[in-house]
């Protein structure tokens, strides 16, 4: 769970919540039922983004980084 705020960036492409804290995390699925707007913005963002964790850019990344030539 320690990437996770590498991936989400908060009020961005999702919300964070505090681990093990249930009411917020309650509080924060009523606001994305409570505001579709937001919901749909969250999502529009995400899916912009994807190209950034995609297998053909992340794996060449981490070879690097392993020093691997391929």
């Amino acid at each position: 769970h320690r990437s996770i705020p590498e991936l989400v960036q908060d009020q961005v492409n999702g919300l964070l919540v505090p681990t093990f804290d249930s009411g917020e995390l309650a509080q924060a699925i009523h606001r994305l039922d409570s505001d579709p707007k937001m919901l749909s913005d969250l999502s529009e963002q995400n899916w912009e983004m994807r190209s950034n964790y995609a297998a053909s850019k992340v794996i060449p990344d981490i070879l690097q980084l392993m020093d691997i030539k391929v």
